[in-house]
């Protein structure tokens, strides 16, 4: 009886990007929406605007490397690395039109980190991790100077005690938290990999017993 992976078709090349795609993209229509929804009764809707451009822009340009990976005019990996690169910029934005500092969509980095360590390497999700990292401590400290506007969604968050101390300390403490995400998933992804190779290993003795 032959073994599978519960993750569909995880280490084939086509079938992985593609179902990367389809899920990350699915994620962002989601967050698009849920963003729509807590801007409907905003005053500015610039910010709503800017998210459902971003998001066109975000699927346009997955669409744009999975061709490139089809022509095989990129390796898989360089493929998926330009992915989820290009995520975190979408992810920052996001990020800077719901609350910045306190945005939930803070959350999102964390599944782009992971993707980049199961499906790359160990490497890769620390080298998105540090990316996620440079991306939201940038937007913060843009928001917290005035260099950019804010974008609060609630009134709640104007009182929040957003002094140089918990700023900074909140920067740190994620970039902490990336870095453990990264690495708990590389290791996650050793294992899938040693996995898949015994399951090859095994059907591949299958095969030779059945001669």
């Amino acid at each position: 009886r032959e073994l599978h992976l519960p993750i569909p078709q995880l280490f084939s090349v086509t079938s992985r990007v593609s179902w990367l795609i389809q899920m990350h993209l699915l994620v962002l229509l989601v967050m698009s929406a849920i963003i729509a929804i807590l801007l409907g009764g905003q005053a500015h809707y610039y910010p709503l605007y800017a998210v459902m451009l971003v998001t066109a822009l975000a699927g346009f340009f997955n669409l744009v490397c999975f061709s490139l990976l089809r022509r095989h005019t990129l390796p898989e990996s360089a493929v998926i690395l330009a992915i989820l690169g290009f995520d975190v910029i979408i992810i920052t934005i996001f990020v800077h039109f719901t609350g910045g500092l306190i945005s939930l969509f803070n959350l999102a980095y964390f599944l782009i980190i992971v993707a980049g360590s199961i499906f790359i390497s160990y490497r890769a999700g620390v080298g998105l991790a540090l990316g996620s990292f440079l991306a939201f401590a940038v937007i913060v400290l843009l928001e917290f100077y005035d260099v950019v506007a804010r974008y609060p969604l609630f009134d709640v968050s104007r009182r929040l005690p957003h002094d140089h101390i918990y700023v900074y300390l909140t920067v740190y403490l994620s970039g902490l938290l990336f870095y453990t995400i990264a690495l708990l998933a590389g290791q996650v992804g050793k294992i899938l990999t040693r996995t898949q190779a015994t399951m090859s290993y095994v059907e591949k003795m299958t095969a030779l017993g059945r001669l």
